[in-house]
């Protein structure tokens, strides 16, 4: 199984990248968000497969697609997509201030 972090990506314990994805592989990707003034956090994992999107007409609708936009400086030539055979999530929220009492 691969597991992919943030700008780390490992496949059973070696540097993997994810433009050497030849073939549908097994993995499993997490995100997570922090709130600091809600004091909440989220953090969510997708198991299952993921593979490279090759055709040109995919590629054409991903990139016409509303949604986010990446922030980070850098050419995107590259996309994955992801079948999820798990998905699980948890919310943190912190204890009330007041509640403490």
């Amino acid at each position: 199984m691969i597991s992919i972090h943030p700008n780390e990506h490992e496949h059973s314990g070696r540097a993997w990248s994810m433009s050497q994805l030849a073939r549908r592989t097994n993995v499993a990707f997490e995100i997570d968000g922090v709130d600091e003034d809600a004091r909440t956090g989220w953090s969510v994992q997708v198991r299952g497969t993921a593979e490279r999107v090759m055709q040109a007409y995919d590629v054409v609708e991903l990139w016409t697609k509303t949604g986010p936009v990446p922030w980070a400086a850098g050419e995107r030539t590259l996309h994955i997509a992801i079948t999820p055979q798990t998905i699980t999530g948890r919310e943190v929220v912190a204890p009330s201030l007041n509640s403490a009492q």
